[in-house]
């Protein structure tokens, strides 16, 4: 199990030991009626909230959040509170059937009464445990569905989102952002030379360097954007809200920060810079995903051509 794998599973097993019923979840919105073989840019989305916005979610916390607690045991309350109304409502239905018959029942139970008091406790004991029983199986199977919807949109090498994940958000975002008119900006960050990294130290190395650089993103990210890996040695930051100029800095303290990544007990030399390509909303107008998507990809291409290690803001063509 890699280490960001290992990570998840014991923030995951944290929750069952936190007390309450903090904000947990971290879906994005009807993320459970997304089909898993969805395409590219083609998700559909309904607004109804599961349990939380999605940048309350692990792995990838913010600097400061912890993991959420795990929600109160409401399915074993329920189950047994069923079980406990089923056992109260046969006596009360061979009462019924009793009186219908023309019998007198309640004669019966006067003659017994500590008998039918018993019946009646017995019964009652039973199904709500039997009903605690279902309704802990229940909550154990919601919890493994969680488990394996967060693996489905967590990146194995690093433990931040994946590309899933943030073309689903992407696209949630820009629709958020033409109902109320604010901006949607997306910073693409790809690491300068890293194939030399993966060369000269070998690519377990590297693949400690890439976790590295996934926390170092997270350390300065801010609540609300969505950092993700996007495959190899590229990754994404998306920023709902944010303009051009407001992005490219949070794009330049990214790019400081990996920067001064070092490896625990590494040498000065072995250190990677980045590049970044920055498009916003807010300065080229209404875009589709893909478009956004592509004005972010030429600016760093941009920046690449410039030597790397820099940060380009995408501007109105013309």
């Amino acid at each position: 199990m890699s280490r960001p794998i290992a990570r998840l599973w014991e923030r995951r097993m944290a929750r069952d030991r936190l007390p309450g019923d903090a904000a947990a979840g971290g879906l994005p919105r009807s993320w459970h009626a997304a089909p898993a073989s969805s395409s590219r840019w083609r998700r559909r989305w309904r607004p109804s909230a599961r349990r939380g916005y999605p940048w309350t979610q692990f792995p990838g916390l913010h600097a400061g959040e912890e993991a959420p607690g795990r929600p109160a045991p409401r399915l074993v309350r329920r189950r047994a509170i069923q079980g406990a109304l089923l056992a109260l409502g046969a006596p009360v239905g061979w009462l019924t059937i009793q009186a219908l018959a023309g019998s007198a029942p309640t004669e019966q139970i006067s003659q017994h009464p500590g008998l039918y008091t018993y019946l009646l406790l017995a019964t009652a004991v039973v199904l709500s445990a039997v009903g605690a029983l279902v309704g802990r199986a229940e909550e154990s199977l919601e919890l493994a569905n969680e488990l394996l919807t967060e693996l489905s949109y967590t990146d194995a090498g690093t433990g931040l989102k994946n590309r899933r994940y943030l073309e689903a958000r992407l696209e949630e975002e820009l629709a958020e952002s033409q109902r109320r008119g604010r901006p949607v900006a997306l910073a693409i960050l790809d690491l300068d030379a890293f194939k030399t990294v993966n060369d000269r130290f070998g690519h377990p190395t590297g693949d400690e360097m890439l976790a590295s650089v996934g926390d170092a993103l997270l350390s300065v990210s801010r609540r609300g954007e969505t950092v993700a890996r996007l495959g190899g040695e590229e990754f994404a930051i998306l920023l709902p809200g944010s303009t051009g100029p407001e992005a490219e800095a949070a794009a330049e303290r990214a790019r400081q920060a990996v920067e001064a990544t070092r490896l625990p007990g590494s040498s000065e030399e072995l250190a990677v810079t980045t590049s970044a390509g920055v498009a916003s909303t807010a300065e080229l107008g209404p875009l589709s995903p893909t478009d956004l998507y592509d004005r972010a990809d030429a600016a760093l291409y941009n920046a690449k051509r410039r030597g790397g290690n820099c940060v380009l803001l995408a501007s109105r063509p013309g």
